[in-house]
């Protein structure tokens, strides 16, 4: 079901004009009107679903094979050296529309985007307490 204030689900319905790739009867893609780089793509799913664990086992199947094929085509039109795949689920995550979205963003050496983070170093008492709580 859309979201008639959702901007992803205005996108989808067509009230709000986007520069469609790919459309079926589950996804849509498009080219980001705020790209990182050229060819910066985002898929969505049709349906409004706010986070990734909302959505069916079957259409996550479909999702990551549209990206892959997504991410080859932008490997095979712009000759990047690389592609970052990126669901923000959640807030906290850093999502800005409550509609889940895989971003498929060209990449390449020196390019200056910047998704690199410090890693915590854990203890092996602390690594098993993770480990513990996850199984």
């Amino acid at each position: 079901m859309a979201d008639e204030n959702c901007e992803y689900c205005q996108f989808v319905s067509g009230s709000k004009k986007v520069k469609k790739l790919y459309e079926d009867d589950l996804f849509l893609a498009l080219l980001s009107s705020k790209p990182i780089s050229d060819g910066h793509i985002i898929l969505l799913p049709k349906k409004h679903y706010t986070i990734l664990e909302q959505i069916p086992d079957f259409e996550i199947d479909r999702m990551f094979k549209l990206a892959n094929k997504l991410s080859i085509a932008v490997f095979d039109t712009f000759r990047v050296g690389g592609t970052n795949l990126i669901i923000n689920n959640g807030l906290a995550a850093g999502q800005d529309i409550a509609h889940v979205a895989l971003h498929i963003i060209p990449r390449n050496q020196g390019d200056n985007i910047n998704y690199e983070w410090e890693p915590k170093t854990l203890t092996q008492e602390e690594m098993a307490t993770v480990e513990i709580k996850l199984k």
